[in-house]
């Protein structure tokens, strides 16, 4: 609506959500059009826009080892898990995977990488620390979280030919990685 240098060019009508970690369960939270504390306050309505989210090192175990269901209402979901992050495993990563009820959904197990695997450095100044140090480099680490999130997210919330495609042929292209899809 305005004049400034983005005017035009952002598809207002397609939302799509990343997240790391506890950012990743308040954007399952908003997926699930839920409204829970003590990740959101307040009231909260799931946008009409909102087509999908790829979330790093996040599950839904709770403190007292329960997995919930991720009620996503056909809205598009992955997950992406570093095979070495001591502060989300991947078994419960998976079984959270496997608690998404309706597809598209993606699970992405990147070997090497830990918690940090998506920042610019391990182990963030700030950050509560994980003691696995990764074995994949930083950089290698972030593109290909960067470049799982963007495909999956272009294929399911964009209907893009190409990210599709990737979804099938990526994984035998990438050896960093294991991937499990459900169209």
């Amino acid at each position: 609506q305005g004049s400034g240098p983005l005017a035009g060019k952002i598809d207002t009508q397609t939302l799509v959500l990343l997240g790391h970690s506890y950012g990743g369960v308040t954007g399952l939270y908003a997926i699930e059009n839920d409204c829970s504390w003590p990740f959101c306050s307040g009231s909260f309505n799931r946008p009409a826009a909102l087509k999908g989210g790829a979330f790093y090192g996040t599950n839904t175990k709770s403190p007292l080892g329960s997995i919930a269901d991720v009620q996503n209402d056909g809205i598009p979901v992955a997950l992406i898990q570093g095979d070495l992050d001591s502060k989300t495993s991947v078994p419960d990563t998976q079984t959270t995977y496997d608690k998404i009820q309706s597809p598209p959904k993606m699970l992405v197990v990147l070997a090497g990488a830990n918690h940090y695997g998506n920042c610019d450095q391990d182990n963030p100044p700030g950050a509560a620390a994980d003691n696995t140090a990764p074995t994949l480099s930083q950089s290698v680490a972030i593109e290909t979280v960067a470049r799982w999130s963007a495909v999956f997210l272009r294929a399911t919330a964009l209907n893009d030919a190409a990210a599709a495609a990737y979804l099938v042929s990526g994984p035998a292209q990438d050896t960093n990685v294991t991937v499990t899809w459900q169209p």
